[in-house]
């Protein structure tokens, strides 16, 4: 092969390859609209289970649920005697 016909080779090779790339774009662009939703919701989530401290009441309920103690004190927006009022009422 001439080296002109290795060069038109090569350029059509790489052509047909960005012109491949190109349709996939639009497909692309939803999956990575579709990830960044499912991203923001999972850190909104996040943002409110470390807000609500619900790591801290799942905590207390097993703990309770299993008549274990707690392995620190519970920082949660109600104070002791609250707690208390709650267990008592159980």
């Amino acid at each position: 092969m001439l080296k002109i016909e290795i060069f038109q080779q090569k350029s059509n090779n790489i052509s047909s390859s960005l012109a491949s790339a190109l349709d996939m774009v639009p497909e692309m662009t939803e999956k990575k609209r579709r990830i960044d939703l499912h991203t923001n919701i999972a850190t909104h989530l996040l943002t409110e289970v470390k807000n609500r401290q619900l790591d801290k009441y799942f905590e207390l309920g097993s703990a309770m649920l299993l008549n274990k103690h707690l392995s620190h004190q519970v920082p949660f927006k109600y104070n002791k005697i609250k707690i208390k009022i709650i267990l008592n009422q159980i």
